[in-house]
């Protein structure tokens, strides 16, 4: 009696553990675009952009030389 209960146990367990894997790959994913969109702009404005202005005011003309 106790073989059947352990085996029906440890399919559940097997189960659930998929499940939660599958849920976790599922969050992964879901996460990537908010972040994406709230990074990428911060990463333009604080590391792009500042190269740009400093590189278009030596291009025309306002370098300060």
């Amino acid at each position: 009696m106790a073989a059947p209960v352990a085996r029906i146990a440890a399919g559940t367990r097997a189960e659930w553990a998929r499940a939660g894997t599958a849920r976790a790959r599922r969050a992964a994913v879901l996460v990537t675009a908010p972040v994406g969109l709230c990074f990428l702009p911060a990463f333009v404005a604080v590391g792009v952009l500042p190269v740009v202005i400093g590189l278009a005011g030596g291009v025309l003309g306002g370098g300060g030389e």
